[in-house]
């Protein structure tokens, strides 16, 4: 096996491209408890790998085919994060200072896409964002019949395939792929209703089917990087349910309640339709100027998204109509 590149890490593990036997593929590494070792649907890695193996097998085209995993025991891996430990919440921020001194990992071979949103986001045009917009629903769909919860979509989360395939089929609505067929990616947060959760798990569970489309088009559509940047620079903490009380108890909440009574819809609305007014209350005293962050949406079409979240056929159907314009 050789290791060609890193394509990317999270706050629990990095892909690295690699060739074996004359062929590419993705590799996942991540640093496990001892307490993980045995396969059970308590922990995390297995239930990825669970995951996997199942929902290739139903729908290849938009779920990752997983080829093999191994324990790695006196593993060397140094993870690296995406946002400074110091600056998240005193519960995360132990479980990954665990995670590091753990000497087990796990890696997992992948098939290898070409790529995430987060790379091309900025180059699209408007009818491939909508063709993305609603095979990202057709998944969200998917997962929702099967009672998965992704739990961590994101644009770094999210895959695409370039291919020149006309269409893609999801439960029965026949998408335009306009070059891009889309993958979810990286299942480490996976849940089901059938998995031994913790009481976390379970309201996180219970509490994230309403908004699950709407983190797409937080994410997916909005990249904040500057505004993490700045965060972290200054020693900011963002990971913070009082973040989510600011905006609830401020009067913005009242400019979008006739949109969604939902509380995490309203703050991610107030978010992107009101950035400014946003960022002051979130940082407060802190806030010197407002950091510019790369918006590639409609306000009419988040409106949209958020008054049907609950519907992810009026969605598509919305996003098939603007593709046919």
């Amino acid at each position: 096996m050789e290791i060609i590149k890193e394509l990317g890490h999270g706050m629990y593990g990095t892909i690295y491209k690699i060739k074996e036997n004359g062929n590419y593929y993705a590799l996942k590494i991540e640093h496990i408890l001892e307490s993980d070792l045995i396969e059970t649907l308590k922990s995390p890695q297995w239930r990825e790998i669970y995951f996997a193996k199942h929902m290739n097998k139903l729908y290849k085209d938009q779920f990752m085919k997983l080829y093999s995993y191994e324990i790695i025991e006196n593993c060397k891996h140094k993870q690296k994060y995406t946002i400074d430990t110091k600056h998240i919440d005193k519960y995360f921020r132990n479980k990954f200072d665990k995670l590091a001194e753990s000497k087990y990992c796990i890696q997992k071979k992948y098939e290898l896409i070409d790529g995430t949103i987060k790379e091309i986001i900025s180059k699209l045009n408007e009818k491939e964002k909508y063709s993305i917009l609603a095979q990202l629903a057709g998944i969200i769909k998917i997962m929702e019949k099967h009672k998965y919860l992704h739990g961590d979509f994101h644009h770094a989360n999210i895959g695409y395939v370039k291919t020149n395939k006309k269409y893609v089929t999801i439960l029965g609505n026949k998408i335009p792929t306009n070059g891009y067929i889309i993958k979810a990616i990286d299942y480490g947060s996976i849940l089901h209703k059938s998995f031994d959760m913790t009481k976390m798990e379970k309201n996180k569970y219970k509490t994230n089917f309403t908004k699950e489309f709407m983190s797409v088009v937080n994410t997916v559509m909005i990249d904040r990087t500057n505004f993490f940047d700045y965060a972290d620079a200054n020693n900011i903490k963002l990971i913070d349910n009082k973040d989510k009380k600011k905006i609830l108890n401020s009067q913005l909440k009242n400019m979008v309640y006739k949109y969604t009574t939902n509380p995490d819809t309203i703050f991610i609305l107030v978010d992107i339709l009101f950035p400014i007014e946003f960022q002051k209350i979130i940082l407060g005293k802190q806030y010197k100027e407002h950091i510019e962050v790369s918006n590639y949406y409609n306000d009419i079409d988040v409106i949209y998204f958020a008054e049907n979240k609950f519907n992810l056929d009026k969605i598509i159907k919305y996003c098939l109509i603007k593709l046919s314009i």
